[in-house]
């Protein structure tokens, strides 16, 4: 009679540990998993708003150079708000500052652009 006593409440422990140990582990999972995820899309949004940033950017020339710098400051916007790089910040914020004191198109607009495209391509991976 105790030995069945004794392997009833072995069985019971077990199968509470079992269900306790289960749902920690599925909460950390969880946790890792939205983690993980929410860097992927941080990620994938960042290259896309770079890579239409460089089409913007590489799109530029005489002709459409007010309405392309309109363009430009949008997507700065964006990418402001879902970088978080505090020397991109600073990187983007030089790079208006002289896009905006610019009030028609040179060759160093190119210059300016090409230089933050490198800065998004490294600062993506």
């Amino acid at each position: 009679m105790l030995n069945v006593a004794l392997a009833s409440s072995f069985a019971k422990n077990a199968l509470v540990g079992a269900v306790v140990s289960k749902a920690i582990d599925t909460f950390i999972m969880s946790k890792i998993n939205h983690k993980i995820e929410e860097k992927k899309w941080i990620r994938n949004k960042k290259l896309e708003l770079y890579s239409q940033f460089s089409e913007v950017a590489l799109e530029i020339d005489k002709t459409n150079f007010h309405e392309k710098k309109l363009i430009i400051r949008k997507l700065i916007a964006k990418i402001m708000l879902i970088e978080d790089d505090k020397k991109l910040g600073r990187k983007i914020n030089l790079y208006l500052d002289s896009l905006q004191n610019k009030n028609n198109y040179t060759t160093q607009v190119d210059d300016l652009n090409i230089s933050l495209i490198h800065y998004f391509s490294k600062n993506l991976k």
